[in-house]
């Protein structure tokens, strides 16, 4: 039997002086180009993605993210995890960070979590979601390092908050 892979992509994102200018995310498989220009909008092959919802009450948020949260691991307490993963209206995963990313900028995702990823992985997404009027921190709220590796929230900004507050949550070392 030959299983195809479907869910990866080509990213490119460009900074100047730690801000992100242009970013392009490309669907390989579904021939699909993500785009942005900082301070210019975001594009689905040319056309114009329009600003996230004002408004996703967390019970209907659709969230991107993989099992490693939701299984016992030394960063995060997963029972809090286990409890957003049941307060959401459902998780995804589709193995490309960038795509996920490019999901949460096209208003597919409302969110996206992930424990830890390269500035390659993500920095083209930061720059598109950011376009579409979406939030991109470490899970803790704070600033992103892209020379760093940290647990990283993308997500639609009604549900920032929500998120960080839930999934910020450390395990508590013995």
């Amino acid at each position: 039997m030959c299983i195809k892979k479907r869910n990866f992509s080509i990213s490119v994102g460009i900074y100047h002086d730690g801000v992100g200018e242009i970013g392009f995310i490309y669907d390989v498989m579904e021939e699909v180009l993500y785009s942005a220009k900082r301070g210019e909008g975001a594009y689905k092959n040319g056309e114009r993605l329009p600003k996230l919802q004002e408004e996703v009450p967390l019970k209907r948020a659709i969230l991107g993210m993989n099992h490693y949260w939701l299984c016992k691991n030394r960063v995060r307490n997963e029972h809090v995890m286990q409890d957003l993963a049941k307060t959401v209206r459902g998780l995804r995963t589709y193995g490309s960070a960038a795509l996920e990313f490019a999901y949460v900028a096209e208003g597919l995702l409302d969110g996206y979590m992930a424990m830890s990823l390269a500035p390659w992985d993500i920095a083209a997404g930061i720059i598109i979601v950011h376009e579409t009027g979406g939030k991109t921190t470490d899970i803790n709220g704070r600033k992103l390092d892209l020379l760093q590796k940290s647990p990283i929230l993308t997500c639609n900004p009604s549900l920032q908050k929500k998120f960080i507050v839930m999934a910020g949550q450390r395990k508590r070392m013995k």
